[in-house]
Parts: structure tokens; C-alpha cells; sequence
């Protein structure tokens, strides 16, 4: 994910290992701390591997490095944005991941990772829906405010999968009138 992550955000303008730090934070769901030491190996194998030239900043107070992505590097990220995500924990981190990057790849490839994303958060609102149901039948049954707040949590979840799928939409209609 962080390989993906760094050569995408590259592929819009040289950074350096601070704010790719940063744009990775912002990145990961739920939103955390990424260390130093877990960024900087990364970009010294894409450094090593060709993926990427690190380079010093002139006029830098700090002694910055800043990172360029290479012919090799935006190679290797079409590859990335190719690959299936798995189903774990980082799955909408990766999609987000990949959002940010889509401009490396085609308009099919684009759609292609929209409407899988779409068809996962589906899966999830169906899932959601069917519970709440569930929920609601039991709330015939004498008044628990622990049903209750089961039941406001799902209808939150509800509400952030339509809003995820009118967000989708909506980029998949640009994708086809451009």
C-alpha cells in the first residue's frame, strides 16, 4: 500500500518524504500516525529498485530530500493500480489509495476500479440493511436501548455507503462525458 501510495502521489509532483508521510496519514482508514521508520525503507527501495531518484533540495533550511518519479516507477504503478485488492482491513485504504492515483491509468482501467469499489460498498449496505431489519423485528419485542443504538449505529453506516456509492457515481459520470 505505501508503494502505491508514494508512486501515485509522485505521479502528480515531486515530494518529499515528510509530506508523503503526511498525505499517507491521511490516507489510512481509520486516519493514524505513520511513522519515519516506516515510510523512509520504502522509498529507499524505490530509490534502489529505479522506481524513484531522490534528489536534495537547493535552498532548503532542513537539507530536504525530495523524490521523482521515474519511467520505471510510473511503469510499476500502472501494474499496482491493476492488481486486485485484497478483503482485510486496508481495503478502503488501498481503494482510497488507488483513487488518488487514478489519472496513471486509462478511462476503462478508471472504471473498472470504480464501479469494484461500488459493487463492494453494495455488499456492505445490503448487509447493513438486512441487519437493521433484523433489529427492527426485535424492537416488536419488549423497548432495549441496546437494539436501539445497534440500530442508529447501522442506519450511520447505511448513510456513509449512499453517500460512498453517489460518490462513485458521480465519478463515474464525468469518467464517460470526458
Amino acid at each position: 500500500m505505501y508503494e502505491l501510495l508514494i508512486l501515485g502521489s509522485l505521479a502528480s509532483h515531486d515530494m518529499s518524504g515528510y509530506k508523503l508521510r503526511i498525505i499517507l496519514q491521511n490516507m489510512m482508514i481509520p486516519r493514524h500516525k505513520v511513522s519515519n521508520s516506516a515510510i523512509y525503507p520504502v522509498l529507499k527501495k524505490l530509490n534502489e529498485s529505479g522506481k524513484i531518484e531522490l534528489y536534495d533540495l537547493t535552498n532548503s533550511a532542513r537539507d530536504e530530500k525530495m523524490a521523482h518519479l521515474t519511467a520505471k516507477g510510473q511503469a510499476r504503478l500502472v501494474e499496482l493500480m491493476a492488481e486486485p485488492i485484497p478483503i482485510n482491513s486496508k481495503l478502503e485504504a488501498v481503494y482510497r489509495c488507488k483513487f488518488r492515483a487514478l489519472p496513471a491509468v486509462n478511462v476503462v482501467k478508471q472504471t473498472e476500479i470504480l464501479s469494484d469499489y461500488a459493487a463492494l460498498v453494495k455488499e456492505d449496505l445490503s448487509c447493513y440493511e438486512s441487519v437493521k431489519q433484523h433489529l427492527i423485528d426485535h424492537l416488536k419485542r419488549p423497548h432495549n436501548d441496546y437494539l436501539q443504538w445497534g440500530i442508529k449505529n447501522l442506519e450511520l453506516n447505511i448513510m456513509i455507503c449512499q453517500t460512498k456509492l453517489d460518490w462513485v457515481e458521480n465519478e463515474l459520470t464525468e469518467l464517460q462525458t470526458h
